[in-house]
């Protein structure tokens, strides 16, 4: 049986990440919406609404280097969560780089002993 297709809206289609997961969905055959930073502020429930109507499903794979992530995080998942809702969607899925994150002991968790290092090329370069 063949799997449903859905119309997704991705958030942050524009970064490693984002551009990684729209391929990915529409080689799965699933219809793809991208938005990035033009397309409007991700931190304004209102914007996303907006953007998110008609959608099954929304992704989001922001980042703002630029921004203090414990007020832009924040601020994008209020967002998401009141303008998701209002679109009608009820799927979000949310992905990222813990990669780069820091550890306790203030190294990169890309380079804690152990850690996988089958895709550091691709999170090594997201970082620059």
């Amino acid at each position: 049986m063949e799997a449903k297709s859905s119309r997704i809206i991705v958030f942050g289609a524009g970064g490693r990440v984002g551009r990684a997961a729209v391929a990915e969905a529409r080689r799965r055959g699933h219809e793809v919406t991208t938005a990035g930073r033009t397309d409007g502020e991700v931190t304004d429930p209102a914007v996303v609404a907006q953007l998110a109507a008609g959608h099954d499903v929304a992704m989001v794979a922001v980042y703002d280097p630029g921004a203090r992530p414990d007020e832009f995080f924040p601020a994008v998942a209020r967002a998401l969560a009141e303008g998701l809702p209002a679109a009608g969607v009820k799927r979000l899925v949310s992905v990222g780089l813990a990669s780069v994150l820091p550890t306790a002991s203030g190294d990169l968790l890309m380079d804690a002993p152990g850690y996988p290092q089958e895709w550091r090329e691709f999170y090594v370069e997201t970082c620059s």
